[in-house]
């Protein structure tokens, strides 16, 4: 998993199914972003961890997560007609600066 991030990171070519998984990883982290901040509003509102809605943490992780599912199908099926990337590039696309960070 590491050497897939690390190959994106490089710009290296990717299988469609590679850059769907990278998309669907992206968005589950999202998705828990959400969850998360759905349960805390009400826990910093009011001091009290029983004014957490936990159905409606749940409901928003849910449709996060489908909404995930579906970029993913997506990206994989549109990724098939992008452009490949040059094999081994000498440096990062214009713009992009790599801090190594």
């Amino acid at each position: 998993m590491f050497s897939l991030l690390a190959r994106a990171r490089l710009y290296a070519n990717l299988t469609p199914g590679e850059r769907a998984l990278i998309k669907i990883i992206e968005g589950m982290i999202v998705s828990a972003i959400l969850a998360g901040l759905v349960a805390a509003f009400p826990l910093l509102s009011t001091q009290d961890v029983a004014a957490i809605k936990w159905p409606a943490v749940l409901s928003v992780f849910v449709a996060a997560a489908f909404k995930t599912l579906y970029d993913g199908v997506s990206k994989y099926w549109k990724s098939f007609g992008d452009p490949p990337l040059p094999n081994q590039p000498s440096s990062p696309p214009d713009g992009v600066t790599d801090t190594g960070a």
